[in-house]
């Protein structure tokens, strides 16, 4: 994937659901508690565009890491882990 390509057909990865998930919250000015938790052992295989949407996923709880200690950002999300994401956002995102 590029700034040209869409990627069509391609899993999508959980740095790039970070990523994405992070730019909305962002774009919506939802403010988020965040905790300190110790960094994910793979966060050195963190793309560099992604790593602040990573932290910020794992701070605020609507991302969960593996049962190793890791986060997987190349692994393809599941639609389990997508739908998790996106329950876990619903919970955390502040009422009007």
């Amino acid at each position: 994937l590029d700034l040209n390509t869409f990627g069509l057909g391609q899993w999508i990865t959980r740095e790039q659901c970070a990523l994405i998930f992070h730019r909305y919250i962002l774009y919506k000015g939802a403010q988020f508690t965040q905790t300190t938790k110790a960094p994910y052992l793979d966060m050195p295989l963190v793309s560099s565009w992604a790593k602040d949407a990573v932290l910020f996923a794992q701070g605020s709880g609507y991302m969960q890491g593996m049962a190793d200690g890791t986060f997987g950002p190349r692994q393809p999300a599941t639609r389990a882990q997508v739908a998790m994401m996106f329950y876990q956002l619903s919970q955390l995102w502040p009422k009007e």
